[in-house]
Parts: structure tokens; C-alpha cells; sequence
């Protein structure tokens, strides 16, 4: 009876390390995926910063070709109206 209880004891900490193994391999796992996941954001992360550095300076550019259009254009004008009419 005592050897029987022995040989179930035996069984479950077998089992029981083997859980425990594979808890550890499970964790070792995640925590490769969490720092993957952790370089990935951190790349977008710096991707869109770029892109809205990006965004803002062709916004900028932009806005000073439509200014520089409007003065060209007003200034083209100025000028027609001084050309001689021509019948």
C-alpha cells in the first residue's frame, strides 16, 4: 500500500514537472512575441512620425505655392491691364 502511494506521488510530480516545463517554454514564448510585438509598434511608431513630418512639410510647401500663385496670378493680371488693347 505505502509503495502504491509512493508510485502515485512519483507519477504526479512527473506530471507535475512536465506541466511546469511547459508553462516555462509557454512563458519563454510569449514573452518572445511580446518583445516582437514591442519592436513592431515602435517601428510603426516611428514610421507614422515620419510620415506626419512628411505630411506637414508638403502641407507647408503647399500652402506657399498657393500664396505664390495667387501673387503671380494677381501680379499677370496687373499686367494685362496695362498692354495696349490691340483692334
Amino acid at each position: 500500500m505505502l509503495e502504491k502511494a509512493k508510485q502515485a506521488l512519483e507519477t504526479e510530480k512527473v506530471n507535475l514537472t512536465t506541466e511546469l516545463e511547459q508553462a516555462a517554454t509557454a512563458r519563454q514564448d510569449l514573452e518572445r512575441r511580446r518583445k516582437q510585438s514591442e519592436q513592431q509598434v515602435q517601428e510603426l511608431t516611428s514610421r507614422l512620425a515620419e510620415t506626419d513630418r512628411a505630411k506637414t512639410d508638403f502641407s507647408n510647401k503647399a500652402a506657399k505655392l498657393q500664396v505664390s500663385v495667387a501673387k503671380n496670378s494677381k501680379l499677370l493680371y496687373q499686367m494685362l491691364r496695362l498692354l495696349p488693347i490691340q483692334i
